[in-house]
C-alpha cells in the first residue's frame, strides 16, 4: 500500500517566492502565476488494510519530527488518486493550468536515511520504503499545450535561463498536469 505525505511550511515559503520571482523576472515567464513547493514522502507499507497503514503513518507523524515538524510544517496524507484540498495549497481561482514537477534525487540519501531510522530505531518494520522528493505546483496562464511546454522548460536546468528546479546531474524531474499527478501517472513514470 502506498501513501504520499505532502509537507509545506506554515508560514509563507521564501524558496517558493524566490523561484516564482526568478521565473517571472529573470526568465521572463510572466505566464507563471504561482509556484508552490512541497517536501514529499512516498511511503510503501506492507499492511493488509488501509486503516492499519494510516495508523502507522499517524503514529510516525505524531510521535516524531522525522517527516514533518509540527512547529513549522503542515501536512496532508494522501492515498493514491485522492484529491488535495485547495485550502492546503492555496490554489488561486484564476483558471490557470496547474502543472506538477516532482524532483527526485537520483541517489535518495534522505529517503533511505529516514527509512533506516524508522525501521531500525523506531521498529516500524511495516514500512518497506520511503522516498523523498520535492514537488512543485506551478499555476500557468494560457492554453494547456503552452503551459505544459513552459513547465517542461523550467523543470531541469540545462543552460543559462533555461530550467531551474532540477539539476540534471543528480536529479530527475517528472512533469505532468495536476490530473496526471492525481491519477498517479507521475509515480508510475518514476518507477519505470
Amino acid at each position: 500500500m502506498r501513501f504520499e505525505i505532502l509537507v509545506r511550511l506554515i508560514v509563507p515559503d521564501p524558496w517558493s517566492f524566490t523561484v516564482l520571482d526568478t521565473l517571472r523576472r529573470k526568465f521572463g515567464l510572466t505566464e507563471i502565476e504561482e509556484a508552490t513547493r512541497f517536501r514529499t514522502w512516498l511511503l510503501s507499507l506492507d499492511t493488509p488494510r488501509e486503516s492499519s497503514a494510516k495508523a502507522i503513518i499517524d503514529r510516525l507523524l505524531g510521535e516524531t519530527a522525522l517527516l514533518a515538524n509540527p512547529n513549522r510544517d503542515m501536512w496532508f496524507v494522501r492515498s493514491p488518486h485522492e484529491m488535495i484540498p485547495d485550502s492546503f495549497w492555496r490554489r488561486s481561482i484564476s483558471g490557470s493550468e496547474v502543472f506538477v514537477i516532482r524532483v527526485i534525487d537520483i541517489d535518495d540519501i534522505i529517503g533511505r536515511a529516514r527509512q533506516e531510522v524508522v525501521r531500525q530505531r523506531l521498529g516500524i518494520t511495516e514500512i518497506k520504503s520511503i522516498t523523498f522528493s520535492t514537488l512543485w505546483m506551478l499555476e500557468i496562464a494560457g492554453d494547456s499545450k503552452r503551459a505544459r511546454r513552459i513547465a517542461e522548460e523550467v523543470a531541469v536546468a540545462r543552460r543559462w535561463r533555461k530550467g531551474l528546479l532540477a539539476n540534471p546531474h543528480s536529479q530527475k524531474a517528472l512533469v505532468g498536469s495536476l490530473d496526471e499527478y492525481l491519477e498517479g501517472l507521475l509515480d508510475e513514470r518514476a518507477q519505470a
